[in-house]
């Protein structure tokens, strides 16, 4: 397969990889790790860690244009699915912005020029589906919908998972914010560590579960300080030149 996946990576060699403009933790992910790819797109992100540390990828989207172009492998797996807080049919708003993406919600700044309707489950009961309650990393990319699915989802669950790194949409919806940080207590509150990679909004967070994966004193300085400041003046630099 093409590896077309190669433009979305950056930092591949480093423990700190950015796929998709998501920003994980390398060093625990391994041929045995479970990935949940959450807003698939066309499954870049999975497509990417398959090829680049052998995980098995599970890849969640909810629109029919883009669930058609995924292309599956022995470790990328598709479905047809919109996370959201319940497991029930859900209206799947569709862009007509000269890309591919829909929403539960109704964004600020986004142009909708259609409707699809899509079953809906909650994120612990894909778990289930999958038969995997501890997966090693979770990318959340749903649109406005992950305050929705982590309201939902137990304490139980969300500890179970090794990592997340989620886009949250308060750069399209300032109203999002004061929920994004009650989110993000809520993780610091069960043992997560939060680094947050973009300057302004939270387009780009990482939550490392401490209880599964610790990073040392030193690391994480260089991840919170060193490598966030670094990479945001690379983007400042592209964006000027």
């Amino acid at each position: 397969m093409q590896e077309f996946w190669r433009q979305e990576a950056n930092y591949l060699d480093s423990n700190l990889p950015e796929v998709c403009s998501h920003t994980f933790y390398a060093p625990p992910l391994t041929d045995n790790s479970t990935v949940i790819d959450l807003g698939g797109s066309t499954a870049a992100f999975s497509h990417a860690l398959a090829a680049t540390f052998g995980c098995r990828c599970h890849v969640v989207e909810a629109t029919s244009y883009n669930i058609e172009r995924i292309q599956e492998s022995d470790r990328v797996k598709k479905y047809h699915l919109a996370i959201s807080g319940s497991d029930e049919p859900v209206t799947i708003n569709l862009s007509d912005e000269g890309f591919h993406s829909g929403s539960i919600e109704r964004l600020n700044g986004i142009n909708f020029s259609a409707t699809e309707k899509v079953k809906g489950v909650k994120f612990e009961s894909f778990l289930n589906e999958i038969g995997c309650l501890e997966p090693d990393l979770v990318k959340v990319d749903i649109e406005g919908a992950e305050i929705e699915m982590f309201d939902t989802a137990t304490d139980e669950i969300i500890q179970g998972v090794g990592q997340f790194t989620v886009e949250f949409h308060d750069f399209l919806d300032i109203s999002h914010t004061d929920n994004i940080r009650r989110i993000m207590e809520r993780l610091k509150s069960i043992g997560f560590l939060c680094f947050v990679f973009t300057r302004k909004f939270h387009g780009d967070v990482m939550f490392v579960n401490s209880k599964k994966h610790k990073p040392s004193l030193l690391e994480e300085f260089a991840i919170r300080w060193l490598t966030n400041y670094s990479r945001g003046m690379k983007r400042v630099i592209r964006r000027i030149t």
